[in-house]
């Protein structure tokens, strides 16, 4: 989950440069049996912080507060495992804007040089539930993913070639929940570039 950085060609939301972002990363091999699971804190375009492992299938509570335009607290719990993170980030130099929207995210992974358009593979990872999910803009009113504002987007992830959608958010308008379900080639075994 995290703050800023969303971005629509046909919407003016003012200057998106930045993301200051919270959450877990997972990774698993196609090919061998190694994997890696580990929870995370960024404001990118600065550096991303590794905290601690966490297992797939953990409970894990995530919050990005944002104090000033400037200024934001990340906490991370992994409720199964027992485990806590908090920290204060100030904003990489040149962003601005920070924290003038609230995104809740899966994405794909980047890769390296050896991943033809940088992307990792999506992996089957069925569906991910958001429960209680919400955000609280300055002026403290709540807002959550079934939000029915104009201000809402659900967005589905693509295939490579945009031809396929392999990732769909699944939301009740009005409640706290959120649904993203792998779909197509994410479904079907993993998704290759």
């Amino acid at each position: 989950m995290g703050l800023g950085g969303f971005k629509l060609t046909d919407v003016d939301l003012g200057i998106q440069n930045n993301v200051a972002q919270t959450g877990v990363d997972i990774y698993a091999a196609c090919y061998a049996s190694a994997s890696d699971a580990y929870a995370w804190v960024e404001w990118f375009p600065g550096p991303s912080v590794e905290l601690f492992s966490v297992n797939p299938g953990d409970d894990i509570y995530a919050s990005v507060q944002s104090n000033s335009s400037t200024c934001a607290t990340f906490a991370l719990s992994d409720f199964t495992a027992q485990q806590f993170a908090s920290y204060e980030i100030s904003a990489p130099k040149g962003v601005v804007n920070a924290g003038n929207e609230a995104e809740y995210i899966v994405e794909r992974p980047s890769g390296d040089s050896n991943t033809p358009n940088g992307l990792y593979p999506l992996a089957n990872y069925i569906w991910s539930f958001w429960d209680f999910t919400r955000s609280k803009s300055f002026t403290g009113v709540y807002y959550y993913p079934g939000e029915t504002s104009a201000g809402t987007y659900d967005v589905s992830m693509t295939n490579d070639s945009g031809s396929e959608v392999i990732s769909l958010p699944e939301i009740d308008k009005g409640l706290q929940n959120l649904f993203v379900e792998g779909v197509g080639c994410a479904r079907g075994g993993g998704c290759k570039p």
